[in-house]
């Protein structure tokens, strides 16, 4: 049995954060207890004090919980809905999120005040929708925004019925073609040309956006 490479970690500072000890890790994460500058101790994931999503106890998070009316806010129901389609097999659309393995950080999946701390910092209000900027990408604080629904529907992975892996990008079977398609300035979609190749497809859509500085859209070759 190999024994697992130990980062020592212990002593170190991050932000208010003093690392105390090492907790037994339920997975291949790590996790350490550690003494906040207020005096308080947390159980904090090594991943967390080391990209810096956590540099407190959360002394100060509850009230940005409270900011948005906590439990069943608009918020709270982000919350309980980004973690029911990752992890939810019921949920209407854990084919498109769980099934593919996309999962929710550690810190947010366990904790609303932690999550809210962070929708407060980055822009969150009543009737925008959270975002993973890479659509393959998990739900971390790095890989997340709040955008306008209209936004978040431009940058979906592909439509339903859509056979390829490319935003902007469907299979014409009857022509046996790939369509790059986009919504043109004037708010209208454009068909960009019929390809034989799949990736073309995908490029032609991104160096339109390119070429006309469109914002909101996430590109397929970044």
């Amino acid at each position: 049995m190999h024994s697992r490479k130990t980062l020592n970690i212990l002593g170190e500072r991050y932000g208010q954060l003093v690392v105390i000890s090492e907790i037994l890790p339920r997975s291949h994460t790590r996790k350490y207890k550690c003494k906040c500058d207020c005096g308080n101790f947390s159980d904090v994931w090594q991943t967390s004090l080391r990209n810096g999503t956590s540099q407190t106890c959360g002394h100060g998070v509850a009230e940005a919980a409270t900011t948005h009316g906590g439990t069943y806010s608009p918020l709270y129901n982000h919350w309980r809905s980004m973690k029911g389609r990752c992890y939810t097999p019921t949920a209407g659309s854990y084919a498109n999120y769980g099934v593919r393995g996309i999962i929710v950080c550690d810190e947010w999946k366990e904790y609303f005040i932690v999550f809210a701390a962070w929708a407060n910092a980055n822009g969150y209000k009543k009737g925008l929708s959270i975002d993973r900027i890479d659509g393959n990408g998990n739900y971390t604080p790095n890989n997340c925004r709040w955008v306008t629904t209209q936004i978040q529907g431009r940058n979906r992975k592909k439509r339903s019925n859509s056979s390829s892996q490319y935003t902007g990008v469907s299979f014409q079977s009857s022509r046996n073609k790939w369509i790059a398609t986009a919504m043109g300035i004037n708010g209208k979609r454009l068909n960009l040309g019929r390809f034989t190749n799949e990736v073309d497809a995908a490029k032609a859509r991104d160096q339109y956006i390119i070429d006309n500085k469109l914002t909101g859209y996430n590109l397929n070759f970044p």
